[in-house]
This record gives structure tokens, C-alpha cells and sequence, in this order.
């Protein structure tokens, strides 16, 4: 993709995280993710999916936040836990310092009804 295409996919990005309407297609389909930060600030959080977009842009349309133990997880959805491993070295390589790690969503039960909405950022609840 040249410098344009880029720029677009960025700002696309950019302007669904800031409206709140980052949903994930059919995410009723993703099982697994690998959590690339960890913030307890939902600012600081929803700026980790932000730079997401320029570091790894492939991934853009499948992160999310999850808050759980009150700290916002920043997170790259995948469909198994195969999927995540195939992927995961490229995340680490990018995110080394903040050491990723693959989690199994049914760790966080029904979190697709758990929606919820803090300073206009939108995140899944882990009960």
C-alpha cells in the first residue's frame, strides 16, 4: 500500500475510534486476541489502538479494549487460538517492551453484551 493509501486507512481509523463506532464485524466469530497493552487509564488505552494503525495497520480493524481487573487491555481479535499463534510473533516483534500475550476471550464471559462507553471510548466489560 503507497503513502496514500495509507494516510486513508489511518484516518478511517481514526475517525471510527473517535466517533465510538469501532465495532467489529461479526465479532460474535473472534475467540481469541493477543493483548499488545495495558493501561489503567482509558485514554492512555484507546491511544495504544490509535498508534495501532500506523504500526501495524493490518490489525487496525480487529483491536479493541477490554477493561478487566480495572486495567483497559488493548487487544488484536482472532478467530482461534491457532490464528493468534500464527500471528503472534509479528506482534511481538513490534511490541516487545510491553510483552504481548495471547488470551482466550472466554476468559472474559459474554463480552459482546458487555459493551460499554467511558469518555466517548468505547470498551468491553470482563466481569
Amino acid at each position: 500500500m503507497n503513502k496514500t493509501g495509507n494516510l486513508k486507512l489511518f484516518t478511517l481509523t481514526l475517525v471510527l475510534l473517535l466517533s465510538g463506532k469501532s465495532g467489529i464485524a461479526n465479532a460474535q466469530d473472534y475467540n481469541y486476541g493477543i493483548v499488545f497493552g495495558s493501561d489503567s487509564d482509558i485514554q492512555e488505552a484507546e491511544y495504544e489502538i490509535e498508534q495501532l494503525a500506523g504500526r501495524l495497520p493490518q490489525y487496525s480493524s480487529l483491536a479493541g479494549l477490554f477493561k478487566k481487573d480495572n486495567e483497559y487491555r488493548s487487544v488484536i481479535l482472532f478467530r482461534s487460538e491457532a490464528e493468534a499463534e500464527k500471528n503472534f510473533n509479528i506482534v511481538q516483534q513490534v511490541y516487545s517492551s510491553r510483552q504481548p500475550y495471547k488470551w482466550d476471550l472466554q476468559d472474559c464471559r459474554d463480552w459482546l453484551q458487555n459493551a460499554r462507553t467511558e469518555q466517548q471510548i468505547r470498551y468491553y466489560d470482563c466481569p
